[in-house]
């Protein structure tokens, strides 16, 4: 029987070396190393061959409404260079 490789839907992807990308503050643009983490991690995704939820997320200032319309704005930004 061939080895089996990792059991990704089991493991948080920080362990097979997902890294989560950060933005400046109240920006939702891709800086180059935001890009260069996105590549390492979409080389990492295609190999693995998962299915994941990209999800963007903002720190406690502002309202609830602008923070939950900046995540998705930072969501849609990562989720984009992903599938480019």
């Amino acid at each position: 029987e061939a080895p089996k490789g990792p059991d990704y839907a089991n493991l948080d992807p920080s362990q097979y070396g997902i890294e989560d990308v950060f933005y400046g503050y109240d920006k939702y643009d891709l800086d180059d190393v935001a890009m260069g983490t996105l590549t390492k991690n979409a080389r990492i995704l295609k190999e693995a061959g998962v299915t994941l939820m990209v999800a963007g997320h903002c720190d406690e200032r502002g309202t609830i409404e602008y923070n939950r319309a900046l995540g998705e704005k930072r969501a849609k930004a990562a989720r984009d260079n992903l599938v480019s």
